[in-house]
């Protein structure tokens, strides 16, 4: 697990959690409080591997998701058209 060192304007020095969430901290020492450097007020704890893992693989399932119904409806599509014949040339049944 990452930590996070962090210097108060009292100089006082200390570490947090890389997962403690927030933008900002209280000092243990004097009580101010101390920024956490690389967050923004509403930004959330940061994600860990396994979560940015899971996010990719959601990504990825969609995409194919997507690709195979881009697939399928071409496909579908084709079919149709080959079915119908060229404009204008009526298909009929071989008489044998």
């Amino acid at each position: 697990m990452s930590r996070i060192a962090l210097t108060c304007g009292c100089a006082w020095n200390f570490f947090i959690p890389g997962s403690t969430p927030g933008h900002e901290i209280a000092c243990p020492s004097c009580g101010r409080t101390v920024a956490i450097p690389g967050r923004k007020p509403g930004m959330g704890p940061p994600l860990t591997p396994g979560e940015i893992a899971a996010r990719m693989q959601q990504r990825a399932a969609a995409v194919q998701l997507v690709v195979l119904l881009i697939v399928v409806t071409a496909g579908g599509g084709a079919f149709m058209a080959w079915k119908a014949g060229p404009p204008g040339i009526r298909r009929s049944p071989p008489s044998w």
